[in-house]
């Protein structure tokens, strides 16, 4: 549980960083209901729509995909780059360290 609220939060700071509302990120990708924002801030993003929420956050799409599989999948993560350095969005820290919560 606590992997996800840190992953809620980075995808909320990623959101704000792109100067976005959550009804404007839902406009973004298409959706009439920015409560799904919310809720995918709280849980998880749907594996089918990496792509766009990327491209609505401005980051490269496979960066997102990968920053978000440390997240939602660290053992398999550790297993795929351990010893190999995770590509990484030039100019831009999109890791969640500084998102850690008290508790």
């Amino acid at each position: 549980m606590k992997l996800r609220k840190q992953t809620g939060k980075w995808l909320q700071r990623l959101r704000e960083a792109a100067g976005l509302s959550q009804g404007e990120l839902s406009k973004a990708l298409g959706m009439r209901c920015y409560s799904f924002v919310s809720q995918v801030e709280y849980a998880r993003v749907p594996p089918g729509q990496l792509g766009q929420w990327a491209d609505a956050l401005n980051i490269p799409p496979r960066q997102f995909a990968i920053t978000l599989m440390s997240h939602y999948d660290p053992v398999n993560y550790k297993s795929i780059f351990e010893g190999n350095d995770a590509p990484t969005a030039s100019g831009k820290e999109i890791y969640f360290s500084d998102c850690e919560l008290e508790g």
